[in-house]
């Protein structure tokens, strides 16, 4: 695979990914952002996390709680018994 054809690829695969920033933000009604186009790469460069607070970011890092995947496996692995 020559290396404009990788470009290309990966260039689409970013666009696309940006198009799905939009349509998180217009349903999440954060249309001030819209109007900026690099506040959409900063969304769609953060993986579209509105905030890192203790209440929606991982349970380990703050809590030292087992996270939701986790505690399924457990409840998994203990079924299977």
């Amino acid at each position: 695979m020559n290396d404009k054809n990788k470009r290309s690829k990966r260039r689409h695969k970013t666009n696309t990914k940006k198009e799905k920033t939009k349509k998180i933000l217009i349903n999440s009604k954060n249309f001030d952002t819209l109007k900026d186009p690099r506040k959409i790469g900063v969304a769609f460069s953060t993986h579209n996390a509105t905030c890192s607070c203790h209440m929606c970011g991982n349970p380990r890092k703050f809590d030292n709680k087992k996270t939701i995947q986790e505690i399924k496996n457990e409840y998994q692995i203990s079924e299977e018994t």
